[in-house]
């Protein structure tokens, strides 16, 4: 029992001396190569082991391993742009859409050094080229399917032909379009309005023109803009009104000059600007309509239709000059068109009442016809 008691009070001295030496100090050290460096301080990074100091011996213990500086970043680029960024550099042909996971690994020179990682989410955003074919009528909508990347649609501009596109991350696309924009009105030099209708590619004037000047800073006064006789009232808000060869295409009464164009290379005559007369392409298309899908089912005495294409034709009559009365009113109508190569001659389309499809009729620069305007493309 006193052997054990002895025993007992040794072994608690020893251990309150172990206890006021071994009080342990942890210090951060780098390693680099497999050799310490005691008393040394790391900015950053972890420790890896503890140095306990003991009166005057030293004592390391742990895991002997380079400290590890972490760093992780995201960034974005477009698919068809290298990256080269944060250490990278990543070519073109190592990008695909999407989020891509990158590490790079760098390591300091011995004797303080310290290896490096960077851990680099790049995602790579998709660039299009897009080309749309359409047609449209009614107001400015978007491109259905157009949705890019981001969920943005891109919007149809009037006269833009090419719109370069930038998304909310910045890689711009082209689209291309290829589109014709009809409006749902249109106003004449008097500020008449008129509805449109789109046939195929081709906008339309949806009734005849009833203006009396041309369109223009100078407003000038058109000289033949007749009414079907009697019944002028009435008939003009029906029917519109019936102009001369000259008086259509804007060159004086009995000339022999060549009609003006536009920029656009068409004869704009009395129509509004960025409409023109029809010419052969917008007349052969109408003409693959039988005239039963473009006359109106009312004012016909005969040859009535359902008017299922929207053209809405009346029945408006001529004025002719060489028998100097009006003719016609209810059974046809005539429309100026441009044809020939210098636009020069005179020429019409019509339907008769006892016709299924449109003539080509012979035309006299004097008789007045009716006037459509399509626009511009």
């Amino acid at each position: 029992m006193k052997l054990f008691s002895i025993i007992a009070a040794v072994f608690l001295t020893l251990f309150a001396v172990a206890i006021s030496y071994a009080q342990p100090m942890t210090v951060r050290a780098t390693v680099s190569a497999g050799s310490t460096v005691n008393n040394v301080y790391a900015a950053f990074g972890q420790p890896f082991y503890q140095q306990i100091l003991t009166g005057g011996m030293e004592l390391a213990y742990g895991v002997a391993q380079a400290q590890l500086d972490v760093v992780e970043v995201a960034d974005e680029t477009c698919e068809n742009v290298a990256y080269s960024d944060n250490g990278f550099d990543i070519p073109t042909s190592e990008l695909t859409v999407g989020t891509m996971d990158y590490e790079r690994y760098t390591n300091d020179t011995p004797p303080y050094g310290y290896d490096h990682v960077t851990k680099l989410a790049l995602s790579v955003w998709p660039t299009y080229t897009t080309e749309a074919n359409a047609s449209y009528h009614g107001a400015l909508p978007l491109i259905p399917g157009s949705e890019l990347q981001d969920g943005t649609d891109y919007q149809v501009h009037e006269g833009v032909n090419v719109i370069n596109y930038s998304s909310a991350h910045h890689c711009d696309s082209v689209v291309t379009l290829n589109v014709y924009y009809c409006p749902l009105t249109v106003k004449d030099a008097d500020s008449i309005l008129y509805n449109t209708v789109l046939l195929g590619n081709y906008c339309w004037t949806q009734s005849n023109l009833k203006t009396t000047h041309y369109f223009g800073d100078g407003h000038e006064e058109v000289p033949m803009a007749l009414i079907y006789s009697p019944g002028e009232d009435v008939n003009e808000g029906i029917y519109g009104r019936l102009y001369t060869w000259y008086s259509a295409v804007n060159i004086p009464e009995g000339s022999t000059a060549v009609p003006p164009v536009d920029g656009d290379g068409f004869v704009r005559g009395i129509c509004p600007a960025g409409w023109h007369l029809p010419a052969n392409p917008e007349v052969e298309a109408l003409e693959e309509h039988a005239t039963v899908e473009l006359n109106t089912p009312t004012l016909w005495i005969t040859g009535a239709g359902l008017n299922t294409s929207g053209f809405t034709l009346l029945p408006a009559g001529i004025y002719s000059s060489i028998l100097s009365r009006f003719q016609g009113l209810g059974t046809e109508t005539r429309i100026w068109r441009i044809a020939g190569i210098d636009n020069s001659d005179p020429a019409s389309f019509c339907t008769v009442y006892y016709c299924d499809e449109f003539v080509t009729v012979t035309a006299t620069a004097a008789d007045a016809y009716s006037v459509r305007c399509v626009k511009n493309y």
